[in-house]
């Protein structure tokens, strides 16, 4: 098919759109004409039919396609049919395409439409197929594949390979995939889903940005509620933390007071000044004590600390004035003397 200097069918060129917009007015005069109730609009046709040839001369011919079937639609011809569906040819456009194949086998072909249909369907008939989606109950449905809205209960030409079929029940819809075979006819029937089942419309960035936002309730005498912090004595690791503190700060205690009572005696033996095995004893054990005891006030002082800050942190990340007391430091307690 040759189409640098011709649009299609005739030896008319391209390059004379009103010469071809003249063949179409010619062609007009013979076509079917509906009844009564459905005259052509073949001033509208004409205007779709020029625009197609406008759209074809700037390489465009997808939307070519579209407005020769749209001339096609509005007045009925041969001629404007097979521009249609050379166009779509040319812009690898299946799905429309193969649509107006069906519309040229629904009344009678010239052997120039004949054509065209053969070809579309050599192109096309082993890359797509149809989905017809019936629809149950009595709410009126409207069903779209890929996006794209279709008509019920009637066959839909997609491209083969897996399809999404959404219907929507007024605000409900039912969203199925859908897996089409070339030159398959696929029917699939929806109804309403339960109530269970109900899938809200999603809401648009804009709608969602110009909600208003929720008013903060306020109390009787006119004061704004605001939402008290959570207490800082409600971790359950604060009490962890504080038991462990008082349980490690009461040994120290007692080991300090075990480490005096060993100091009086070896003051009391005069160890200080005597040499002895049993002074030397003394001395290392009241060392050892004194260790222990200074081991279990660093420990005291830690968790101590480890305490605080679980019961403060909140408070400082909230508040400017909680850092201070951040930085308050445990207990600490050292027990000093000579052995």
């Amino acid at each position: 098919m040759k189409r640098e200097s011709c649009v299609h069918w005739a030896t008319v060129c391209i390059a004379q759109p009103s010469t071809l917009v003249g063949v179409f007015v010619a062609v007009l005069g013979w076509a079917g004409v509906a009844d009564a109730q459905h005259e052509p609009r073949t001033d509208e046709a004409l205007a779709a039919y020029d625009q197609g040839v406008q759209a074809h001369q700037w390489g465009a011919y997808a939307e070519a396609a579209k407005l020769f079937a749209k001339a096609d639609e509005l007045a009925p011809n041969d001629t404007a049919l097979q521009a249609a569906i050379e166009e779509a040819i040319q812009a690898q456009e299946p799905v429309l395409a193969m649509t107006l194949v069906d519309r040229a086998m629904s009344r009678p072909q010239s052997a120039s439409l004949a054509a065209a249909v053969k070809e579309a369907r050599s192109a096309f008939g082993g890359r797509t197929g149809r989905i017809e989606v019936r629809c149950t109950g009595t709410i009126r449905c409207s069903p779209a594949i890929d996006g794209r809205p279709i008509e019920p209960d009637r066959p839909n030409w997609v491209e083969a390979g897996m399809r999404t079929v959404v219907v929507r029940f007024g605000e409900m819809q039912v969203q199925q995939s859908v897996e089409v075979a070339p030159g398959a006819n696929e029917k699939i029937t929806v109804g309403p889903p339960s109530a269970a089942l109900l899938r809200p419309p999603v809401a648009t960035a804009a709608a969602a940005s110009s909600a208003p936002e929720p008013a903060v309730p306020a109390s009787p005498l006119g004061v704004t509620q605001h939402e008290e912090p959570a207490s800082a004595f409600s971790s359950p690791w604060f009490w962890v933390g504080a038991g462990l503190t008082l349980a490690c700060g009461a040994a120290t205690v007692w080991s300090a007071s075990d480490v005096k009572s060993q100091h009086d005696g070896f003051v009391a033996s005069g160890c200080e000044r005597s040499g002895t095995a049993a002074c030397r004893t003394a001395a290392a054990e009241g060392k050892d004590a004194q260790m222990r005891t200074n081991l279990l006030a660093a420990a005291t002082g830690l968790l101590g600390i480890a305490t605080l800050t679980v019961a403060l942190v909140p408070s400082v990340a909230s508040s400017a004035d909680g850092r201070a007391a951040g930085r308050s430091g445990g207990p600490w307690m050292t027990v000093r003397g000579a052995f």
